[in-house]
């Protein structure tokens, strides 16, 4: 379980992994290298996916994640 507070994050450098998120409380905002956005809200879940970038914007949150690699390569 992890608990954080207010960041933003410009993701440059690819995600080295998958990564799953199930979120308890609070939210974030993840928008896409492409633009793309979506917000991911207490009670829902998402996968990042390995070499993903983008923006990570949230005010808060808890989550619990886990994260894998099919080859075991970048954990």
């Amino acid at each position: 379980m992890y608990k954080a507070g207010s960041q933003r994050f410009d993701i440059t450098e690819p995600y080295g992994v998958d990564e799953f998120m199930l979120f308890l409380e609070g939210s974030v905002t993840l928008t896409s290298a492409d633009g793309s956005a979506v917000t991911v809200n207490a009670g829902e879940a998402v996968t990042i996916p390995k070499e993903w970038t983008g923006v990570w914007e949230t005010s808060g949150y808890r989550k619990i994640w886990v994260i894998y690699s099919a080859d075991g390569s970048g954990l």
